[in-house]
């Protein structure tokens, strides 16, 4: 009997120790969502995980992932749904006993809220240097979905670089995931530690650059190592490895994660809509092998329509290397399953995918590769095309080495054409061909006094210099009428295209015109306040003006601020009472009209509002101003420092970032008309971290 229990004993160890030996394969791996386009009527999704494991460890045939709700407290449900799915084929080779592989499943989920689809499994491989036992260490990606009705469809960004990578001692290391989002949602990126399971990491995780000693030393050859990953582009940037747990098998593998975050641009800012989790590996090696080097050009800003040319050039110091110039990047696929707006931009020679990697050709030692895009009005979106290329060396396997540099190309729309300004009665009309480029976006236009000549730049960020915005229009629009005009001034207009309300594609032929000024023409001008003058705040402020004319009547004056209309008077004295003004720096001026229609504006006046003896220093020298307020569908901000960002609180205190347009110096103008009916903090915060919070009602 003792001798069979003890043979048992001895079998399950030997299973056990068996399993955990075969089981050492999970290297790397993410998962992506694409909405199915065959059913767009139900929130039906196709989700694909992908694995990247060691071929000399267990096979992984079939898969199995979970989704669950996170619900209204923030936390997760605790009945997830399971789905599982066989492999896909065939598998990828994408390393030196490395495969990837793919699982494909497909859910329709029971309604809006926010999903966390996950994937757990035994083990990861062994000898990860940078976290403890990683042989015994399960594996875990997660990805999260927001779905909201009111944004539209959504997918995924596709990561299209492998999560495998390799990198030397003592050189800087590059690599960018290549994240794509055929949707153009703005993306986000951030390091986080791996983790084991929903809610633990993995166990004695170190940042790479902290594993030693002996640590790293930059490529520059002096200071402390750097690892760090940029928010914007996703390029993660290791300067540089160390020799740390390399030892006699002649290399050491590193673990790491980061999370991809997809923000959706609505009528009332930003929102995340979703994030995938990468979990990701880096073997580091000890060679006499140099990596070569990329030189891209400069990111780059064109107007739809233009054919973008350049050359991408590589060099290796090791003379007798060949090197390869690829990009995985989506706008180089002709599916339009991956990148909708065709056409495709081109890379010769074509070293891109659908080929397979091994087939991309290599160049000699300097490289160059000529690219090339057709660019047409669908490509236009508000983010910008992330084009990541990589050079690798033809070392002997496993020694090569790659750099990775991304060129980041906007494509903004074409501008209005042919605008033309002229006297309409007492009005300027401003006119523009037919728009015929792109079906999103508006039009913009602008205008400042004075006549000038000059280069107009094709786009610009935010405002033209020296130009203020005074009306917006639909694409389909062909004039504006420019009511708020002063008889002998000369205007000059520009009228733009915009679809994310910051960046402009202007017009490049301003037309500059003016009101005759007519013997008669009344006259006005506001008598109180003075301008500059400082006022108290009270629940109202009045505002006087006189108004003459030698041949005629005065039928009536109106008076505005920031183009708003804010009162009238019919008979003299003229004057209103402006309730409820908020703290703040104030244009205000006059439009008189006569008992014949001839109209005429006063100059302008500068009013300030602020609590001279409750005032600290600070608040009067950060001048906040918002109006109407209560407003509708818009409110004018106006603050006299450089904004980093505005966001709105609601009465629940959840935060979240809204987008404004630079309508002038200091001027700023949020449009709200999604936003819910109730009372709201506006908060500011200006580019030296100052922050100035005001209420305001919807």
């Amino acid at each position: 009997m003792k001798k069979r229990l003890f043979f048992l004993s001895f079998l399950l160890l030997s299973l056990l120790l068996t399993v955990n030996t075969f089981a050492t394969h999970l290297r790397a791996g993410q998962i992506t969502a694409v909405r199915d386009p065959s059913n767009l009527s139900t929130p039906t999704y196709i989700f694909t995980l992908t694995l990247y494991r060691d071929t000399q460890g267990v096979d992984q045939p079939e898969a199995t992932i979970g989704i669950v709700p996170i619900l209204a407290n923030g936390q997760r449900g605790n009945n997830p749904v399971f789905l599982r799915a066989d492999a896909n084929t065939p598998r990828r080779t994408v390393g030196v006993n490395i495969e990837e592989i793919t699982y494909t499943f497909n859910y329709t989920f029971p309604g809006s809220g926010s999903y966390v689809i996950y994937f757990q499994e035994q083990n990861r491989n062994a000898e990860i240097v940078n976290m403890n036992n990683s042989v015994n260490t399960p594996f875990y990606v997660e990805t999260m979905l927001n779905l909201v009705p009111t944004i539209g469809n959504n997918s995924t960004p596709q990561l299209l670089n492998p999560p495998i990578d390799n990198a030397k001692v003592g050189q800087k290391f590059t690599h960018n995931p290549t994240a794509f989002d055929p949707d153009g949602d703005s993306l986000a990126y951030r390091m986080v530690i791996p983790r084991q399971s929903t809610t633990l990491s993995v166990n004695g995780y170190q940042s790479p650059e902290t594993v030693g000693p002996p640590l790293g030393i930059p490529e520059a050859g002096s200071g402390s190592p750097t690892f760090v990953i940029n928010p914007l582009t996703g390029d993660i940037i290791w300067d540089a490895p160390g020799v740390y747990g390399i030892g006699t098998k002649g290399y050491a593998n590193y673990g790491i994660a980061f999370v991809v975050e997809e923000w959706r641009k609505t009528a009332v800012g930003y929102i995340k809509i979703g994030e995938i989790v990468r979990d990701m590996q880096i073997t580091v090696r000890e060679q006499p092998n140099k990596r070569p080097e990329l030189i891209i050009p400069k990111d780059t800003c064109i107007v739809a329509g233009t054919v973008l040319k350049a050359i991408i050039r590589a060099t290796d110091p090791d003379q007798n290397q060949s090197i390869r110039i690829s990009s995985e990047s989506a706008i180089f696929s002709t599916s339009t399953a991956l990148f909708p707006n065709q056409p495709a931009a081109t890379l010769d020679p074509p070293n891109h995918p659908p080929k397979v990697r091994d087939q991309y050709q290599y160049q000699g030692n300097p490289a160059q590769s000529n690219f090339e895009w057709k660019t047409v009005c669908e490509q236009v979106r508000a983010q910008p095309y992330d084009v990541v290329f990589k050079a690798e060396d033809n070392a002997p396997v496993p020694n090569q080495l790659t750099d990775t540099k991304t060129w980041r190309v906007t494509i903004v729309n074409q501008p209005p054409t042919n605008v033309q300004a002229h006297a309409d009665g007492q009005s300027i009309k401003i006119s523009w061909d037919a728009y015929t480029c792109s079906s999103r976006g508006v039009l913009y236009i602008w205008r400042k006094e004075g006549c000038e000549t000059g280069v107009i730049p094709a786009y610009t960020i935010g405002a033209p210099a020296n130009y203020t915005l005074i009306g917006r229009a639909s694409l389909t629009t062909t004039s504006f009428l420019d009511e708020l005009v002063k008889p002998g001034t000369s205007y000059q207009y520009l009228v733009s295209s915009s679809i994310d309300n910051r960046l402009h594609s202007l017009s490049t032929d301003p037309s500059c015109t003016s009101l005759l000024l007519k013997p008669g023409t009344p006259t006005t001008q506001i008598t109180s306040p003075a301008s500059n003058d400082t006022i108290a705040p009270s629940s109202s402020l009045t505002i006087q003006a006189n108004a003459t004319d030698t041949d005629g009547s005065i039928a009536k004056v109106e008076f505005f601020t920031f183009r708003t209309k804010i009162g009238e008077a019919l008979t003299a004295p003229f004057s209103i009472t402006w309730a409820d003004v908020k703290e703040g720096t104030y244009p205000i001026f006059t439009r008189v009209t006569d008992n014949e229609g001839n109209i005429n504006l006063s100059d302008e006046i500068i009013v300030t509002v602020k609590d001279i003896v409750n005032a600290t220093e600070p608040h009067i020298k950060r001048k906040l101003i918002t109006y109407p307020n209560p407003f509708l569908d818009e409110i004018f901000i106006q603050y006299n420092y450089p904004i980093e960002s505005i966001s709105l609180i609601n009465q629940l205190g959840v935060e979240q970032r809204i987008s404004y347009e630079v309508v002038g110096n200091q001027s700023y103008l949020v449009r709200t008309n999604a936003l819910p009916t109730g009372i709201y903090l506006l908060k500011i915060q200006d580019k030296n971290g100052q922050q100035l919070v005001q209420k305001i009602i919807h």
